[in-house]
């Protein structure tokens, strides 16, 4: 510090000068960064079936029954237990994400932030998962305004990106590595240095100390449009049959998104018997195919009948696949899903009492819950039953029943040679 007062004086004209200068420059971009980086924490709920436990942060043991899951939690799910994420915006009006975990699965919820304030910040909403070990599928819905941008990692050194509008992958994990395959949109797999955009029908593979490899799926998907992403009519036609009380409202069927997916919904509330459906017509030799699996995601919000009524014929979902034997007569796979059950003479039926030939039982559901099912080998199954097929001719997706309300989303029939 000078000890002229003059000099003095001139230091700290020039010192509060450079200090002014300083600051109208950083306070302004220190704003800047602070409104584009501040995040809020988004809302996870859970739903599950079947035994899932959650590790919290700072917790001694893991809990069961929760239904909302904070950042740094381990969510582990027993076999044939499933678990569904909902990642819901921190003011609850858009659904963002939804990841389904399936069994004997380990995952890591790291980041579930948003932009705190959306009117500044170009920032998209972020969610990262780290899978440690077993299977997920995750949705990034498309629905927001503002991008989301889900990020997955997976052994040995997988990092997932999934950040297209409406596109979903599914993840599978062990200590050999990861196998990444993408159901609707793209995914982007990176490893090292290296990445690749995925595409439907492409299937990465990432292995310790292996280049990533990209392969094309042997399996075929024979039904067009199990994503529900053209308007009814074009691929699927309505099939809604005449309720047997002419006065009484035969229910309806509409493409529509259902807690971050998009599906179809089937509602009836009424008396009497009624069907709602969707039929798609196929028409595939099937005699050249050693696999042929039926999956498809399932919520079952509501139903008035227990079981599935009194001929197991009225269920709040039910999957008819019609289909030619080698004899040329046709035939029907019925496969039924209620969570309505009860015993007794008079609880009704829980498989189909009125079709001929091997009919599987039909499949408990959790209430109010997205639940993935995925078939036997049905090549295997028309073997067994002496009903070899030949000819797939057409797939419907319906409820049946007097109330119900329920939806399906990305059905699919696959076929491997």
């Amino acid at each position: 510090m000078p000890t002229n007062p003059i000099q003095r004086a001139w230091f700290v004209l020039w010192t509060a000068f450079f200090t002014f200068c300083a600051l109208s420059v950083l306070i302004p971009f220190a704003t800047d960064w602070w409104l584009r980086t501040s995040t809020e924490a988004q809302v996870v709920e859970l739903t599950s079936s079947g035994t899932v436990l959650v590790q919290r942060p700072n917790r001694d043991a893991p809990e069961a029954g929760l239904t909302i899951v904070p950042v740094g939690s381990v969510i582990t799910t027993a076999r044939n237990a499933q678990a569904t994420l909902t990642i819901l915006s921190p003011d609850r009006q858009d659904t963002l994400a939804s990841v389904q975990i399936y069994g004997e699965s380990r995952v890591i919820l790291e980041l579930a932030d948003s932009p705190r304030f959306t009117w500044w910040s170009q920032e998209p909403h972020k969610l990262s998962l780290r899978l440690e070990t077993g299977r997920l599928r995750a949705f990034n819905t498309g629905v927001a305004l503002r991008p989301v941008e889900i990020v997955i990692q997976s052994p040995p050194s997988a990092i997932i990106l999934l950040n297209t509008r409406g596109s979903n992958a599914a993840v599978d994990a062990s200590f050999t590595g990861s196998n990444i395959t993408v159901g609707e949109g793209e995914a982007t797999v990176l490893t090292g240095a290296t990445g690749q955009v995925l595409t439907p029908g492409q299937r990465a593979e990432v292995a310790p100390n292996q280049p990533l490899q990209i392969f094309q799926s042997t399996e075929r998907n024979l039904i067009t449009d199990g994503e529900f992403q053209q308007p009814l009519g074009v691929f699927w036609q309505t099939d809604i049959r005449p309720p047997s009380d002419p006065t009484q409202d035969a229910g309806n069927v509409q493409i529509e998104f259902v807690e971050g997916r998009r599906a179809a919904s089937f509602l009836r509330l009424g008396q009497g018997w009624s069907q709602v459906g969707l039929r798609q017509e196929i028409n595939r030799d099937v005699r050249d195919f050693r696999s042929l699996q039926l999956q498809l995601d399932i919520l079952l919000r509501y139903q008035d009948l227990t079981n599935c009524g009194a001929l197991g014929t009225e269920c709040p979902i039910i999957v008819r696949l019609e289909y030619e034997d080698n004899n040329g007569n046709p035939r029907e796979f019925l496969q039924g899903f209620y969570y309505r059950a009860a015993s007794g003479a008079n609880a009704g039926a829980t498989r189909c009492v009125q079709c001929s030939g091997a009919v599987p039982e039909h499949e408990r559901l959790s209430e109010g819950q997205w639940q993935t099912y995925e078939s036997q080998n049905l090549i295997e199954f028309f073997n067994a039953s002496n009903a070899p097929a030949t000819v797939v001719k057409a797939i419907t997706v319906y409820a049946a029943g007097h109330s119900y309300e329920s939806s399906v989303a990305r059905v699919q029939l696959l076929a491997s040679d």
